[in-house]
């Protein structure tokens, strides 16, 4: 009996240190994994034909072909972003964008347009800051207004919190109905 008894003690000493053993494998395992991959960086992730949209107090949608994020850097192609206000609809077009997350800027290139309600305002570039909500550039820019109205210059600023739109070197034709 002793001898039974003994071989009993025995087995469950050994099946406890190895349940042990392999318990503290296990969390040993878990806590490398967790380092490497909190040591992972990817250099870009890319998004082709891509639609985001947003509902609430920020009700938008953006369409792109392709989007890469290279981490502190998105690059779209082709922009197509609608943002609706109570009574409005705001379109901005443009063939490029880039958006600097740390800086919260995004410039938009190349064939831009902006329309609203009956404004359509056309020019090459854009840089917009989102923490100031200012819109800024230095290229020519053309502004249409309905069938009639024609206005060109340069160095546009729109300050969206004040509602607020200037350009400089104005030049208005108004045609005739």
């Amino acid at each position: 009996m002793k001898y039974i008894f003994k071989n009993i003690r025995y087995i469950l000493f050994v099946i406890t240190a190895f349940v042990s053993a392999a318990y503290l494998l296990s969390e040993f395992t878990k806590i490398l994994e967790k380092k490497q991959i909190a040591g992972l960086s990817y250099k870009e992730s890319v998004i082709k034909d891509f639609v985001m949209a947003g509902v609430g107090e920020d009700n938008f949608t953006l369409k792109g072909k392709k989007i890469i994020d290279k981490g502190k850097t998105v690059y779209i192609d082709s922009i197509d972003f609608s943002y609706r206000l109570a009574s409005s609809k705001i379109n901005i077009t443009s063939k490029k964008a880039v958006f600097f997350l740390e800086k919260k800027l995004i410039k938009l290139k190349e064939n831009l347009f902006i329309q609203l309600n009956n404004l359509l305002i056309q020019t090459d570039s854009l840089d917009i800051l989102l923490k100031k909500k200012v819109a800024v550039n230095k290229d020519k820019v053309i502004i249409k207004s309905g069938d009639n109205m024609i206005t060109k210059g340069k160095n546009l600023f729109i300050d969206i919190n004040k509602n607020l739109l200037k350009l400089q070197d104005v030049k208005t034709v108004i045609r005739g109905s």
